[in-house]
């Protein structure tokens, strides 16, 4: 009996269909993926820098004609500094000789602006936050130094953004020290503006960097910085004193929340040289308590040294 020709056929079919070889898996992609996510990200990376820089060129443009004089001037030197960086000059020198340079450009701002800075104070905020707006764009700022003076001075970070890029470790560890303790001043109106333990631990983070970068051209800098700190500290300032004094003048005991912040220093970090510096001064503070101003012969230069500096 013959087979019927559709079942020929369907078996035909079948055997052809088996002797093909399997169709291959589609090939992963997740390799060319993440080649493509790789590049495209880079890309970006290209572009967003490619723009902050027309953005930082655009808003140099902007301040540049919206101010004159001095102002105008302290625009004109940075957009060289910037220059002078990206053409490879060495950031340390020119930190030094462009921080000069600003410093009698600021004289001449304040100069000019003597007369608007002396209403500054008796504008309304609005008004204020206005001005400094303006002037920021500048890299400047308002800054109110108490007792009714406002100076115009660069921005906190106005180094740090200028130069950070290009520094090394030395100089970009202490703009940033630098930037920080400038955003929180220690002082205002003659009054210590921190607490005792947060000047204590500016302090030592400058204590650190000195130590770490001995051979830094910015030692001298660190040095005033240090200088200033450990004054207010063991000495205490006009409206925030170190010791509680009498109706004569004279000083009875120390201030419990000076006391303790000493001690901690003391206990941790028994060999820096602000430890050193308060087994001093508690002397001194206890010689107080019987002498307007004790003889300091039998006390080291450096503490007789900063005790005759004036704040």
């Amino acid at each position: 009996m013959k087979a019927p020709v559709s079942l020929l056929l369907a078996a035909l079919l079948l055997a052809a269909c088996q002797d093909k070889p399997a169709a291959e898996p589609a090939k992963p992609v997740a390799e060319k993926s993440s080649r493509a996510d790789s590049e495209n990200q880079d890309e970006a990376a290209e572009e967003t820098t490619e723009a902050e820089e027309v953005a930082e060129e655009a808003q140099d443009d902007a301040s540049d004609s919206a101010h004159s004089g001095a102002v105008k001037q302290f625009v004109a030197a940075s957009k060289r500094v910037k220059q002078a960086l990206a053409d490879g000059e060495d950031a340390d020198k020119l930190y030094g000789k462009h921080r000069a340079e600003v410093e009698k450009i600021l004289e001449k701002i304040n100069e000019e602006q003597a007369k608007f800075l002396e209403g500054f104070i008796d504008k309304s905020d609005a008004e204020r936050r206005s001005e400094q707006k303006k002037i920021a764009a500048a890299g400047l700022q308002y800054v109110d130094m108490g007792e009714a003076i406002t100076e115009v001075a660069p921005a906190d970070d106005y180094y740090l953004k200028l130069f950070g890029k290009h520094a090394d470790d030395a100089l970009k560890g202490f703009l940033e020290l630098q930037a920080k303790d400038g955003a929180d001043p220690i002082s205002n109106d003659g009054a210590l503006a921190l607490e005792w333990d947060e000047l204590a631990q500016r302090i030592a983070a400058w204590e650190d960097w000195e130590m770490e970068y001995p051979d830094s051209p910015r030692q001298k800098d660190a040095r005033k910085v240090l200088t200033e700190y450990r004054h207010a500290y063991l000495f205490g300032m006009d409206n925030t004193p170190v010791a509680d004094f009498d109706e004569n003048g004279k000083a009875s005991k120390l201030e419990s929340a000076v006391d303790k912040s000493w001690a901690r220093v003391s206990e941790k970090r028994p060999d820096s040289e602000t430890a050193k510096l308060i087994s001093e001064a508690r002397k001194y503070w206890k010689a107080r308590q019987s002498s307007d101003e004790p003889d300091l012969a039998g006390y080291s230069g450096p503490f007789k040294q900063l005790r005759q500096e004036q704040y």
